[in-house]
């Protein structure tokens, strides 16, 4: 019973420390924001045959409470800001935007740079590389009906481990084998994110296709997505080629 309390006590502790203007505040507000984007994806996916609302309106919630969260201010979202006639492209910028102001993205990176460097009898799990293969693909493995959504939101977090994934090899930042790797990595990511909508059963480009050839929702998800796996690493070993003779 004491140990069911220390832990309640201790997680009443954390959401009051979301409430501080400090970095320790901001620190906590990034691991709420970022568990709440992922998590709320999740069940979007999970559940989307019992959700009956457009996926926008999920988004717009969504950048709402973390705007609140975070404390972040439309101001702050839409400085600079060169909008896109697609919804989606703006509910992906926006949530970009709520979650860099609440510090999602530096929990992001922490949390990656700790999965990458998890092992097991000195043996790593993922590694650097397994990480970098599992990021680039996110938006396949969990597809949107546009896949300017996690691409829009979740870019820069996938360009910060970029940079995170050069130091741990010990590229300095003249180098030019660290530009080709990050720029490897950011490319796999968005090709990955431009072709992800095909196989989202939440619609999308894919759903499109399966209605008109009168196939079941879905049913070439799993094609499609295999597919999409494989040519984003085809297709990036050969950017990696081109871009490196570029480089010097």
């Amino acid at each position: 019973m004491a140990k069911k309390v220390n832990i309640l006590v201790r997680v009443i502790r954390f959401f009051k420390g979301t409430f501080r203007d400090d970095a320790a505040g901001r620190l906590k507000r990034g691991y709420v924001t970022l568990i709440l984007f992922m998590v709320v994806l999740t069940l979007v996916i999970m559940l989307r045959a019992y959700i009956h609302v457009p996926i926008q309106t999920i988004l717009i919630i969504l950048v709402i409470l973390i705007m609140i969260i975070g404390k972040a201010k439309i101001q702050d979202l839409m400085a600079g800001l060169i909008m896109h006639p697609i919804m989606a492209m703006t509910a992906g910028f926006l949530i970009a935007g709520a979650l860099g102001l609440a510090g999602g993205y530096d929990i992001l990176l922490k949390g990656l740079s700790w999965l990458a460097n998890l092992n097991v009898a000195g043996f790593a799990i993922l590694g650097w590389v397994g990480v970098s293969v599992i990021l680039a693909n996110i938006p396949t493995i969990m597809p949107m009906p546009c896949g300017r959504i996690i691409g829009a939101a979740l870019l820069l977090g996938v360009f910060l481990f970029g940079t995170a994934l050069a130091d741990s090899y010990g590229l300095g930042i003249n180098s030019a084998a660290r530009s080709i790797m990050i720029s490897s990595l950011v490319a796999a990511f968005i090709m990955s994110a431009a072709a992800s909508c095909g196989p989202s059963s939440l619609g999308g480009i894919g759903g499109i296709g399966e209605g008109n050839l009168g196939l079941p929702i879905g049913r070439s998800t799993l094609a499609q997505s295999a597919g999409i796996l494989i040519a984003t690493g085809i297709a990036t070993v050969i950017i990696a080629i081109v871009v490196q003779p570029i480089s010097g």
